[in-house]
């Protein structure tokens, strides 16, 4: 025993839904005479769970943070160098990017406009420059890309057998067990999400990122360090953005 005590007033229960359903019931949970109140939401380790589990209050919470970072390379960016700019967007933007990024990253559209706010200002281009060659410059990863080189780096320890019991398993094959003769009948299948939702998670989205990941990279996983294995991607994902712009008469290339 690790001789943890509950913390009763500031314990909390939540009832996990679909977000179709809109359940309006309240439990008298009491422990030792102290009554438990139900709750929406909940701040667990740094990651904002919801009762519908679909990570609009941590996106709106990491947006809320990385929104005043914005704010002071807007008033830092024509003072500072790019090198210092860069070095703080690795301190005070890039954490809140990967920190659990394999729960919530599966949407993160309002993250990326952020990202690429503060990109231009650190490179000092106008608000709605072309921001492939900015991140191509800089050599930094896109909030999507980065998801994706978390997910690989993930899928890495669990092949060299780096990861707690919990995940063993995960990802075995089973065999076919229905008799009608299809194209693929002889390989062994992954399990299918029954919902699509469920597939918003690393057990059903990392197998179908193997499948469409170039072999460059998926060959690499039994003859690399994690750490060359990381480089390697982080270059690879880097070299496919565009240098220039090819838009035939952009405006923003024009003004």
């Amino acid at each position: 025993m690790n001789k943890l005590s509950l913390n009763i007033p500031k314990t909390k229960y939540m009832i996990f839904h679909f977000p179709q359903r809109k359940i309006n019931l309240n439990l008298d949970l009491k422990i030792n005479g102290t009554s438990i109140s139900r709750t929406k939401e909940f701040d667990f380790l740094g990651l904002l769970i919801n009762e519908t589990l679909n990570w609009n209050s941590h996106m709106n919470k990491i947006g809320h943070k990385l929104s005043k970072t914005i704010g002071i390379f807007k008033r830092l960016h024509k003072l500072l160098p790019i090198c210092t700019l860069l070095l703080m967007y690795n301190s005070l933007f890039l954490p809140h990017l990967n920190y659990s990024i394999l729960a919530w990253g599966y949407s993160c559209d309002r993250i990326f406009k952020l990202q690429k706010s503060a990109v231009r200002l650190i490179c000092h281009e106008k608000y709605n420059s072309h921001t492939d060659p900015l991140f191509k410059f800089l050599n930094v990863l896109k909030v999507q890309d980065l998801f994706k080189l978390k997910a690989l780096k993930f899928y890495f320890r669990y092949t060299q057998n780096q990861l707690p019991d919990y995940f063993n398993n995960m990802y075995a094959l089973t065999p076919v067990n229905h008799p009608y003769q299809t194209r693929n009948r002889h390989l062994p299948q992954l399990p299918l999400p029954k919902k699509h939702k469920t597939g918003h998670c690393i057990r059903y989205s990392i197998p179908s990122l193997l499948k469409r990941t170039p072999p460059c990279i998926t060959d690499k996983l039994y003859t690399h360090s994690l750490h060359g294995f990381s480089n390697y991607i982080k270059s690879h994902m880097i070299n496919q953005y565009s240098d220039t712009c090819t838009i035939v008469n952009c405006y923003i290339c024009s003004t």
